[in-house]
């Protein structure tokens, strides 16, 4: 039986009927791929691409895709001149309507070394509504060599209009001990850190969310950061949230955090994580745990804060997130989201 996608961890059943759909020329003409951050959707969706293009497609005696040929390197490395990338602009927190007239520009040039064409649009669910109304045209009546996949963290921000032309495939989250196999299978620093401090590779299984991505990402952050420091300050914010102390002190701790964006991001996106532990224990004392690992000790926490609570601070670093997606200026936006915290936590109008 014919091997699709080898390097696709996890997603077998979505993995094999694409890979048949592919063999045998039965793929739709575009494709929505949701998951969150991390999930693994532009790896997907890169395999997915070196399967159309792969010189070995047909060739039943080998993977699809092959990995070896010229094709599916090239798809791999970003050089193919057949895989189209449409990404938002560093400075801008959308995709407007100007890349859909790239891609409505280039859409009916043939392609260059094989018999397809592919549009990857990465952060699809970025795309302004007047983006994604212009590129309803090219969505309904593509050339038949041309495949769209559409990335997104969520469709809610897609129009009805084009999820009704793109089917969605969904990435599957991972549990705690498929990402620890994983990442013991294929990285020798995981490996080292589960030896030499077992607490610290628990942490990386539990913050990851249920993806490799954000895994990874924690993982490599040890090898210069043996203390975690994302961790160590979003645990230091969650623990204002639970003891809240001075006015002075709480806003020390918001200004404190670490002034890089890239950073920053990381260190918001693990105290929503938290957050939402906080949510889900107060309901289902045995559900799972992104954020936390002592659950006892988290239960005994959250009797200090309400449901309401919780969920008006998570609303708060969600749009801390979305902020700093936007470029807004750290200092203000530490200072405005500490703010608007304290209140929450004090019982004033936020």
């Amino acid at each position: 039986m014919r091997e699709y996608f080898p390097t696709i961890y996890r997603n077998r059943s979505l993995a094999d009927k694409l890979g048949k759909d592919i063999a045998q020329n039965t793929l739709s003409h575009a494709y929505i791929i949701e998951g969150p951050p991390g999930s693994g959707k532009k790896t997907f969706a890169t395999q997915i691409a070196a399967a159309l293009l792969c010189q070995n497609r047909y060739n039943e005696k080998r993977p699809l895709p092959c990995m070896v040929c010229e094709r599916c390197r090239k798809a791999t490395e970003g050089t193919s001149p057949d895989l189209i990338r449409i990404r938002r602009e560093d400075n801008r927190a959308t995709i407007g309507v100007d890349a859909i007239r790239y891609i409505r520009q280039d859409l009916y040039l043939s392609s260059n070394e094989s018999d397809n064409k592919i549009y990857i649009i990465e952060e699809a669910h970025l795309m302004t509504p007047q983006a994604q109304n212009a590129f309803l045209k090219a969505l309904e009546e593509p050339p038949f060599f041309v495949l769209f996949l559409l990335l997104s963290e969520s469709g809610e921000n897609l129009l009805d209009t084009v999820k009704s032309r793109a089917p969605t495939l969904y990435t599957e989250r991972l549990r705690p001990d498929e990402i620890a196999d994983y990442l013991l299978t294929h990285h020798k620093q995981a490996k080292k850190l589960k030896t030499t401090s077992p607490a610290a590779f628990d942490a990386v299984l539990t913050a990851a969310g249920g993806t490799i991505g954000n895994a990874l990402n924690l993982l490599l952050s040890t090898r210069s950061k043996p203390a975690f420091t994302a961790r160590t300050q979003a645990d230091e914010i969650l623990n204002k949230f639970f003891s809240r102390g001075s006015r002075s002190d709480f806003f020390v701790s918001f200004l404190s955090i670490v002034q890089k964006r890239k950073e920053l991001s990381e260190v918001l996106s693990l105290i929503y994580l938290g957050l939402r532990d906080i949510l889900v224990i107060k309901k289902f004392e045995d559900a799972e745990l992104c954020f936390f690992t002592d659950r006892e000790l988290l239960i005994e926490k959250t009797i200090q804060i309400t449901t309401a609570v919780a969920l008006r601070l998570s609303d708060a670093t969600a749009d801390a997130i979305s902020a700093l997606a936007k470029s807004a200026n750290i200092n203000t936006l530490m200072l405005n989201y500490a703010n608007r915290c304290y209140k929450i936590l004090t019982g004033r109008k936020a």
